[in-house]
C-alpha cells in the first residue's frame, strides 16, 4: 500500500510538469564464462567445471521537462538464466554488484524463478526536479554520484560501480531529496538526504544526511562534505587540479564510528590523453588507501574487520587490502572500435588483475563488447580466490564476457 501511494503521489505531481516529453529503450544481453577452480564451492555443489550465464536488461526511460520542472521514470526488467541454480540462497551471479536500485520504498517485484533462473522487474528512475535561477530542488529515485576516483570510489556511498565494471551508464537511483542553492560565482551548497530500508541490518539507521560544498579557484575545483551515513558520521573533501599536462584528482574521507574510533580513507589518481597511430589514446594511474582494509588475507573471511564486511556487504567497498594501485588506458583505434586495459594490483601481496575490451559501435543505437578478464594471485590474496574451508574455494577465476546493447 506504502509503495502504490508513494507511486500515485509522484505521479500525480508531475501531470502538468511537461511541456514536452521523450520516451527511450534500450534493450542489454550480456554473458559470462568463468572458469572454475577444481575445488571451487560451485563445481563441488552442483558438479560443473565452469559457469555460464546469460542475463538480459530492458530499460524504459521516460522524460518530460520544461524551463523550470521535470520528470523522469525508468523502468527496468532484468532476466539471468545460469547453468547452475542457488548457492546458500542466492542466484549465483559473481559479475553483477548493486544492479538494482536500493532505497526506502519496495518497487521491485519478482516475476518468476527457477532452479536455474530468475527474473524480476523494479523502478530504477522516479525523480521530480524543480530548478530556479538561484535553486534546484530534487525528491525520489534518483542516482548520486560523488568523489573523483576511477576505478575506487572511497568518498561515493551511493551504489558505486564496481571496479571490473563495463556497462556505467546507469548508476542504481536511491531515494533521495536534493536541495541545493546555486550562486553566481559558480559555488554550490548541497543538502542531500537518502533513506534506505534497513530489514538486511542490525543497524536502525540506514539513511544518510550530508551537506556537500562546491567552490572552485582558478584551475582548481573542490568539494567537501560533512554529515552522517548510517550510524556513522563522514567527513570529506574531493579536489582536481591540471598538473602541466595532467589532470590530478584526490578524494580523501574520514569515517567516525562509535567510541570516537576514526579511519581515513584517500584515492588519488592522474590522467592524460594523447594522440597515437592516427587514435586517440587516454591513460591513467591511481591509488587507493583503503582504511578499512587488512595487510594480509591469510585468514578467513569471517575474521576479517566488521566494518570491512559490512562496506563490501553494502557495495561501498570493492577491496580487502589496504594498498591498491589501478593504471590503464583507452584507444580509439577507428571511430567504430575502441579498446580498454585496465590492470589492477594489490601492492602487499602483488595479486593483480587484468581486464581488456573491444568495444564495436556500427551505428548510433548499437553497441557491442567482448572481454575477458584474468585472476592471479594465491588463496586468500586480494585477487585469488578466498578459502571457504579445508576443501573449498570461492572466486579468483578467470572468464570470457559480452555484453551488447540496443537504442530505440
Amino acid at each position: 500500500m506504502r509503495r502504490r501511494v508513494f507511486l500515485l503521489c509522484v505521479i500525480s505531481l508531475t501531470v502538468c510538469a511537461g511541456v514536452s516529453a521523450d520516451s527511450t529503450l534500450r534493450f542489454k544481453l550480456s554473458g559470462d564464462h568463468t572458469a572454475l577452480s577444481s575445488n571451487d564451492v560451485i563445481q563441488e555443489q552442483f558438479d560443473k567445471s565452469d559457469l555460464l550465464q546469460l542475463q538480459s536488461n530492458f530499460r524504459y526511460m521516460y522524460e518530460t521537462r520544461d524551463p523550470r520542472w521535470s520528470f523522469e521514470f525508468h523502468g527496468v526488467a532484468h532476466g539471468l538464466v545460469s547453468n547452475v541454480g542457488y548457492l546458500q540462497g542466492q542466484m549465483v551471479n559473481p559479475s553483477q554488484s548493486n544492479l538494482q536500485a536500493s532505497g526506502y520504498w519496495n518497487l521491485s517485484k519478482n516475476l518468476t524463478s527457477g532452479r536455474r533462473h530468475t527474473a524480476s522487474m523494479f523502478v530504477d528512475r522516479l525523480r521530480l526536479s524543480y530548478r530556479s535561477e538561484d535553486w534546484r530542488f530534487m525528491i525520489g529515485r534518483l542516482p548520486v554520484s560523488w568523489g573523483r576516483g576511477i576505478v575506487y570510489q572511497p568518498l561515493d556511498v551511493f551504489n558505486a560501480y564496481p571496479p571490473t565494471a563495463i556497462d556505467r551508464e546507469f548508476k542504481p537511483g536511491n531515494d533521495s531529496l536534493v536541495l541545493e542553492r546555486l550562486f553566481n560565482s559558480g559555488a554550490e551548497l548541497q543538502f542531500l538526504s537518502t533513506f534506505r530500508n534497513c530489514d538486511s541490518t542490525s543497524s536502525n539507521d540506514a539513511s544518510t544526511h550530508v551537506l556537500k560544498g562546491y567552490f572552485h579557484s582558478g584551475e582548481s575545483e573542490f568539494d567537501l562534505i560533512l554529515g552522517q551515513h548510517w550510524s556513522e558520521t563522514i567527513g570529506g573533501i574531493s579536489i582536481a587540479s591540471p598538473l602541466g599536462p595532467f589532470l590530478v584528482r584526490t578524494d580523501v574521507v574520514l569515517t567516525c564510528g562509535d567510541f570516537g574510533s576514526c579511519t581515513t580513507s584517500a584515492v588519488a589518481n592522474m590522467d592524460y590523453s594523447f594522440g597515437v597511430m592516427g587514435g586517440l589514446l587516454y591513460t591513467f594511474v591511481e591509488y587507493f588507501y583503503n582504511g578499512f582494509g587488512v595487510s594480509s588475507r591469510h585468514k578467513k573471511t569471517a575474521n576479517l574487520p566488521s566494518r570491512l564486511l559490512e562496506g563490501i556487504q553494502r557495495g561501498e567497498i570493492f577491496a580487502y587490502g589496504k594498498h591498491l594501485i589501478a593504471t590503464g588506458a583507452s584507444v580509439t583505434w577507428h571511430p567504430l572500435w575502441n579498446q580498454s586495459v585496465s590492470l589492477l594490483i594489490n601492492a602487499s601481496d602483488r595479486s593483480f588483475l587484468v581486464q581488456t575490451n573491444v568495444s564495436y559501435v556500427p551505428t548510433d543505437n548499437v553497441n557491442l563488447a567482448l572481454g575477458f578478464r584474468i585472476l592471479v594471485g594465491d588463496t586468500n590474496e586480494e585477487f585469488g580466490a578466498t578459502q571457504l574451508d579445508n576443501n573449498t574455494t570461492s572466486g579468483g577465476n578467470s572468464g570470457l564476457f559480452f555484453e551488447f546493447s540496443y537504442y530505440r
